[in-house]
């Protein structure tokens, strides 16, 4: 098996990678700067296989201990770390350029200079407000946060330096050991089991989903794409894949509705002038590509047992 450096695996995304990487035996470099704290990798510790580095994306000096844990390195690089979402990248807009970008290019170099291949995760969020129109690889970006900007550009710099696969996640939804309560799925979750009732605002724009446990099984499929010898052609040409399923592709009426009728509780569909959303997302994405060149057999765990079982973890756990 492959020895395998995840940035950012303490995080919602990686702390579900890495139980998926080691269930079937590979090694797992875990590189985080613990912002959101360890405790997501408690079950990982006592593995022989698995080793913590802590330290920042955007350091040379903590880059290159992470490159040479243990005077191994890694054979890919999984690279999750980032400041995520659209609020804290409003927020704090020069430290997430840091942290999103400049990181990334740190990541980036250093891999290069080891001739490995890098699994970077961007966003569907570059597509921004596109209407009607099913978004594919090749469909113009938008982005209208900083957050998507600076995705954006951090794939630019992965694309230029070539040996990749660029995911373009779905806005994704499910238990992680590092729960992250902004996510659209669980903030109407939360509201529906702790107030009883949604206001709902953009009802009809179109958002698209995806559990991460799934995402992380793609993305493990992804370092044995990688490391095979002879690479998919399409990875030379293009390697930006949106990574979900088309059965995630609903509207947020769709979802508060589905909530509703899991939980019980009232939704209301509010006057869209009544409060300014920065968030005007609004897009259908093909994942035609992915299903054709990386992964035939990859399927989905569906909405509504997802949300189920969502409801279930954030009534009993959160």
């Amino acid at each position: 098996m492959s020895r395998v450096l995840v940035t950012g695996a303490a995080g919602y995304i990686g702390s579900v990678l890495c139980d998926v990487l080691m269930s079937v035996g590979h090694q797992v470099v875990c590189f985080d700067n613990g912002r959101r704290g360890l405790n997501a990798l408690l079950p990982f510790l006592h593995h022989n296989r698995f080793e913590v580095v802590v330290g920042a994306v955007n350091a040379k000096r903590d880059v290159a201990a992470a490159m040479y844990a243990s005077n191994k390195q890694p054979d890919i690089v999984i690279h999750l770390a980032g400041l995520v979402g659209l609020d804290i990248c409003d927020q704090f807009p020069e430290l997430s350029h840091q942290v999103n970008v400049l990181g990334t290019s740190e990541i980036d170099k250093a891999r290069d200079n080891l001739g490995i291949p890098l699994i970077l995760a961007s966003t569907g969020s570059v597509y921004g407000k596109m209407g009607d129109e099913i978004c594919t690889e090749d469909s113009p970006t938008n982005p209208v946060s900083n957050y998507a900007k600076q995705k954006l550009l951090s794939e630019k710099i992965v694309l230029e330096t070539g040996n990749a696969i660029i995911f373009r996640l779905a806005t994704l939804f499910g238990a992680s050991p590092n729960f992250r309560s902004d996510l659209l799925p669980h903030s109407l979750l939360l509201l529906a089991l702790r107030e009883g009732e949604i206001d709902l605002y953009q009802g009809n724009h179109m958002r698209t989903f995806l559990h991460v446990r799934k995402a992380a099984e793609a993305m493990m499929n992804a370092v044995s794409v990688l490391l095979q010898s002879d690479q998919p052609a399409i990875l030379r040409d293009n390697p930006i894949f949106n990574l979900g399923h088309g059965t995630g592709n609903v509207s947020k009426l769709w979802l508060a509705t589905m909530i509703a009728t899991i939980t019980g509780c009232e939704v209301h569909r509010m006057d869209e002038d009544t409060r300014h959303d920065p968030d005007v997302r609004d897009y259908k994405v093909s994942y035609e590509k992915y299903f054709k060149y990386l992964n035939p057999s990859f399927d989905a765990i569906p909405l509504e047992d997802g949300l189920r079982r969502l409801a279930g973890v954030i009534e009993h756990v959160i």
